[in-house]
């Protein structure tokens, strides 16, 4: 098992640092949608009614 990992030490240290970089994106992209507003004028808008303000007033 120590000889695999030796040997594959590489491997894991990229396949780590592409995870976290992943991770990372993942959460910014989750974060970004949470905290967009409203756009402004919902009149036409396909999300009508979604909008925060919308939502904790209703």
């Amino acid at each position: 098992m120590v000889q695999w990992i030796s040997a594959h030490c590489g491997d894991i240290l990229v396949l780590a640092i592409l995870g976290v970089v992943i991770g990372r994106i993942l959460l910014r992209l989750i974060r970004g949608k949470n905290s967009r507003g409203c756009c402004g004028s919902c009149q036409g808008c396909s999300c009508t009614g979604a909008c925060r303000e919308e939502r904790t007033s209703g």
